[in-house]
């Protein structure tokens, strides 16, 4: 499966608001650039991603090495433990559910 990502980085530029898009698919990288003209609102910037994100020109792409962001230990140490937790959990659960379901037949 293919890892796509995207980054919109909005800055002034003398004399209008401007706009980068980046785009990295498979270690590629590729730009748009997008002049907005006055100071656009969150909303605006939002509506224009949904409706024109597709029609945007894309530079060549040119390869790039992708970094991978590093995790917290103690982050990843919380999470392991976890998916620990509720696996054992989800195990005494379904031992607690084979248990009551052989007392019932316990009288016939």
């Amino acid at each position: 499966m293919d890892k796509v990502s995207g980054k919109l980085t909005v800055f002034f530029e003398e004399p209008f608001w401007v706009g980068i898009f980046e785009r990295i698919e498979n270690g590629n990288l590729s730009v748009a650039k997008v002049t907005f003209g006055s100071e656009p609102k969150d909303y605006e910037v939002y509506k224009f991603i949904l409706k024109y994100y597709y029609r945007l020109q894309f530079s060549p792409a040119v390869a790039t090495v992708v970094k991978e962001t590093k995790r917290n230990p103690k982050r990843r140490q919380r999470d392991v433990k976890k998916r620990e937790q509720k696996e054992a959990d989800e195990q005494r659960m379904f031992e607690l559910k084979q248990q009551k379901k052989r007392e019932k037949h316990k009288g016939h």
